[in-house]
Parts: C-alpha cells; structure tokens; sequence
C-alpha cells in the first residue's frame, strides 16, 4: 500500500513555526490517520511526501515518528526546491533528505518532466508534475485540506487530479482537525 499527501503551506495551518500549537495538532491528526489506515498491515506501507513546507514536512514528521511499518519517499519537483527558504527551513529539509529511505527527484522522471526547462531549476509547473507522480504512484491520498474549491492552489489541482484518477482521498481540514473519506 502506499499513501500520499497533499496539503497547505504553512500560512493556512498553524504557520512558519512547526511547533506551534495548531501545527503539532495537524501533525498528530496525520499520524493517527495514517495509524488508522496501516493497523491492519502486516507489510511494509510506503509514504511519499513532496517535501515543502507545510503539511509535506508535518507529514514526513509524523510517518518519520511511526517509523516501522512504514518507508518514506519524498519526491521533490527540483533539486533546488529549498534555494528560497530561511537556513533554518534549509537545515530542516535537508535533515529529512537525510532521514528518508527513497529521494526522487520528480523532474528526472521519465513522463515527469517539464519540456524545456532544465533539470534541478524552478519551474511553477514541477510542483504539479510533482503532486501527479506522487498521486499515481499512491493507492490514499490525504488531504490537508480547508475545502476552498475556488482557491487556484496546489493543493486543489492535486486533489482535481486525485479525483480525476479515481483514488481515495481522506480529507483532514487544517481548521477543526474534522476527517472525511469522499
């Protein structure tokens, strides 16, 4: 089984300071969802995680926590997806590069690239190839979601496109920790 998120930066959860009180609340709801899919698993379930701020990195946090019988990924869209981060946040993410048990860099990917861009730089159109190769390689998608379907998010395009593919999406709303399977 493999499970995948997608989910808000940190301005629409609990913000930039990962332990602040709502942040640790998200972080633990995760955990136990993800708990809650895995209890009856006796193999090896694999998380993938794209690795920016926010509901990424409290997802690594809290599968890194549970740790067996999980393995994480974390697909990143670029090489230099952290070149705009504080050194804190850099520090932080390149400490969960070394923790996961899989790197993928998304635009190295056969049928992940973005055509004529090169590899390793930004470009707005990785994040999505980014969340598409995470959504077709997971069987759950959970969402860390406030349920704004007019928002022009990443999150709403992967969820768009979670849909589209026919995958089961649970929903964690940032705002009441309330969980729904749609």
């Amino acid at each position: 089984m493999k499970i995948c998120f997608t989910g808000h930066r940190p301005d629409k959860l609990g913000g930039y300071n990962r332990d602040s009180d709502k942040n640790l609340r998200i972080k633990e709801k995760i955990k136990n969802t993800v708990l809650e899919i895995i209890k009856d698993q006796y193999n090896v379930c694999t998380v993938i995680v794209g690795g920016a701020l926010g509901t990424d990195q409290m997802a690594f946090d809290a599968c890194h926590e549970i740790k067996w019988p999980l393995t994480i990924e974390i697909a990143i869209p670029f090489g230099q997806q952290y070149i705009k981060w504080t050194p804190k946040q850099q520090e932080y993410y390149l400490e969960q590069l070394k923790l996961a048990d899989e790197v993928t860099a998304v635009d190295y990917v056969e049928g992940y690239e973005v055509k004529g861009i090169d590899k390793d730089i930004y470009h707005p159109g990785k994040m999505d190839k980014r969340n598409r190769y995470m959504v077709d390689n997971a069987d759950i998608v959970i969402a860390v979601w406030n349920g704004d379907e007019k928002s022009k998010s990443g999150t709403w395009n992967c969820i768009k496109y979670a849909r589209k593919k026919g995958k089961k999406i649970i929903y964690i709303d940032p705002n009441n920790l309330e969980e729904a399977a749609r």
